[in-house]
This record gives structure tokens, C-alpha cells and sequence, in this order.
């Protein structure tokens, strides 16, 4: 009598199928991909949402110039208090939202020592935009230039806005990528609490 022959796969055909695309193993590819830069910020966090973690545990000290030329040095900044630094440019639509709301917060607690530090990341051909485009808005934050992208490199940044709010002693307190309207709520309430103030009341006034 002739064999007759099943047409379901050889099982240990089904089982190398099996073990090949297992869970376990693909988390497995997925822990020993190469770290670096990229894949420090490439965590899944959605657009406008903080990060899990900063891919930088402390902010390095750096120098760059303002709008005047002269030259700024972050440590100098912290001695008077916490900071805020947000890479942004001038071509970049969630930055120009979220300006605006950064230079309230500037307004509302520079007394207190805050200071909010917007470091262009425009290259060498958009960069002359820049001061008209802070002018022409009025902000009063400080902005910095960084055509060559090296502050920017310094902290991982890879994607615009991207901000940090900064301790006095240089322990990154908060990390975020792109901006949402509301966003700048937590931000707030997280400057508060480095300044060593309350929850706000309602009845507060808006910066002047």
C-alpha cells in the first residue's frame, strides 16, 4: 500500500519556526542593538510627551554666543539659579507654538533667579533669520547660536524642540521633545518646585 502523505508541516519544521520569532528572543535583538546618540532618544516616547529619561544624567558646561556676540557660559547662568534650555530653529512649527509660553515663564520667575535659554540650532544659511525673528516677537529670554551644532550634540538632540530644565547643580530635572499646548503647565509647576514655591493659586496674576 502507497504511504499517504499529511499536508500539515513537519513539526520540527513548525517548531524552528517557532522558536526562531519567539518573544523572548526578539526582545532579546532588541536589548543588544548598539546604544548611541539615536538610540538614546529613540525610546518610543510620543511627540509633545517628556522622555523617560534624558539621554543625558547631567547638563555639560558650555559657552556660545548671544544675539550681541558676546560670549555666555551656562555654569555663570546656574550660579543665579535653574535654567531652562531649549534647542529650537527658526524653521520649526512646534517651537514657534511653544515660544511664547517659554517667555511668560522667563517674565513670570527671572526674578526668582529662573532663566529660560533658547539655543538656535539654525545652520550657517538660516541663521541671520534668528535675530529678526526673537526682534520682531519681542521675546525677553536669552537666546544663543549654535550653527554648528555642537552644544546641541552635547546633550543628544536630535529632534526639535528639545529642552531641559537644568538644577543648579547641572542634574537634568526634566527632559522633553516637541511641544503640546498644556505642555508648559507641568513645566511650570516643576519650576516652582526648584524654586522652592507652592502650588499656585488660581488668582495669580499673568506676567507683565
Amino acid at each position: 500500500m502507497k504511504a499517504i502523505r499529511s499536508p500539515i508541516a513537519p513539526w520540527p519544521l513548525l517548531a524552528l519556526i517557532v522558536a526562531t520569532w519567539s518573544p523572548g528572543q526578539a526582545q532579546e535583538i532588541q536589548a543588544s542593538a548598539p546604544a548611541g546618540p539615536e538610540a538614546a532618544l529613540a525610546s518610543g516616547e510620543t511627540a509633545g510627551k517628556p522622555a523617560k529619561e534624558s539621554p543625558v544624567l547631567k547638563a555639560p558646561d558650555f559657552t556660545a554666543k548671544d544675539l550681541q556676540g558676546k560670549e555666555v557660559k551656562a555654569s555663570e547662568l546656574l550660579k543665579k539659579g535653574p535654567i531652562l534650555v531649549d534647542f529650537w530653529t527658526t524653521w520649526c512649527g512646534p517651537c514657534k507654538r511653544e515660544m511664547p509660553e517659554l517667555d511668560k515663564l522667563h517674565k513670570k520667575y527671572r526674578d526668582r533667579g529662573f532663566s529660560v535659554v533658547a539655543i538656535s540650532q539654525d545652520e550657517p544659511r538660516t541663521v541671520q533669520k534668528v535675530k529678526p525673528y526673537v526682534d520682531s516677537n519681542k521675546f525677553q529670554f536669552l537666546v544663543l547660536t549654535d550653527p554648528s551644532k555642537s552644544i546641541g550634540n552635547l546633550f543628544n538632540v536630535r529632534q526639535y524642540p528639545t529642552s531641559f530644565l537644568i538644577a543648579q547643580d547641572r542634574k537634568i530635572v526634566h527632559f522633553a521633545e516637541s511641544y503640546l499646548p498644556g505642555d508648559e503647565k507641568k513645566l511650570e509647576e516643576l519650576v516652582r518646585g526648584l524654586l522652592g514655591l507652592g502650588a499656585e493659586s488660581e488668582t495669580s496674576g499673568s506676567p507683565k
